[in-house]
């Protein structure tokens, strides 16, 4: 993902951060996450895994939502 992209989403999220699809979007390209794990914010990065998780089990995107707890998982185990 382009960092403007990823600039744009942070925008959005930070302008509303109890949008799904901002969490979504940004959960989809999990960097985003990780991005929110290197800046030491535990609660935003659990916050876009955890709620892009759940956002593409309910949209029926399986690949995503694999990806998406594979890297949650990956990352819990590192932050501990």
């Amino acid at each position: 993902m382009n960092n403007h992209r990823l600039s744009q989403l942070l925008t959005f999220y930070e302008e509303d951060p109890t949008d799904p699809f901002n969490l979504y979007a940004l959960a989809l390209y999990y960097p985003a996450a990780q991005f929110f794990a290197e800046r030491n914010d535990e609660d935003a990065a659990r916050a876009v895994f955890e709620q892009g998780i759940v956002l593409a089990a309910s949209t029926g995107q399986e690949k995503t939502h694999r990806e998406l707890q594979a890297a949650y998982r990956q990352w819990q185990d590192e932050w501990e």
